[in-house]
């Protein structure tokens, strides 16, 4: 059976009906702190690289692509898998965090980044102010270098801020990525038998 054709070439079918191994990228609360020094100390954000600007924290799966499943004897499955197939897969939603946490701990808007049209950075007093309050007067507009110039002024960019360009104009919304699948043939194939 070839799954991809089976799910007519819809990926959000294919993927939650065959996908069986989840590898994420960058996504534990380690990962995501460490890249705060990196981010600040480096202008422009020039230590993240392309990968990291379009991405962030991402996941890559393994999901079924070819397979046979027949009956060997009265109480007896064999599954032959022939193939598999590795993509990527990341989920970009504007909705802020719901969790319950103590009064004095309320989660802001998640922030991004400082952005302006040179480039962005990260300004690690911005992430940790989205995580722990609502007071927006903290999101405050960033000079590098103190000086004040259209290349040098950044401004802080949110969940909400993306969210209220959504309403004011009736466009956009969440965003689910795919890779281009990248097919793995299993020479030879795996076997599997199991009871019914």
């Amino acid at each position: 059976m070839d799954t991809w054709n089976k799910s007519r070439e819809d990926i959000q079918q294919w993927h939650q009906e065959y996908q069986y191994q989840k590898n994420s990228v960058d996504s534990d609360n380690i990962s995501k702190f460490l890249m705060w020094p990196k981010g600040v100390a480096h202008p422009n954000g020039l230590w993240m690289d392309d990968l990291y600007g379009s991405l962030g924290a991402f996941s890559f799966y393994a999901a079924l692509g070819g397979f046979f499943y027949h009956r060997i004897a009265h109480t007896r499955t064999r599954l032959t898998v022939t193939e598999v197939y590795i993509y990527m897969r990341d989920v970009f939603t504007f909705h802020d965090r719901t969790e319950k946490k103590p009064i004095i701990i309320q989660n802001g808007t998640q922030y991004f980044c400082h952005w302006n049209k040179t480039g962005f950075i990260i300004v690690l007093a911005s992430t940790v102010i989205g995580e722990v309050t609502t007071a927006d007067w903290l999101n405050y507009t960033v000079a590098r270098a103190g000086v004040v110039s259209k290349n040098t002024v950044y401004y802080p960019i949110r969940n909400r801020d993306y969210r209220d360009l959504q309403l004011r104009h009736k466009q956009g919304g969440d965003l689910v990525l795919y890779s281009n699948l990248y097919r793995v043939p299993l020479y030879p194939p795996k076997v599997l038998e199991f009871d019914q």
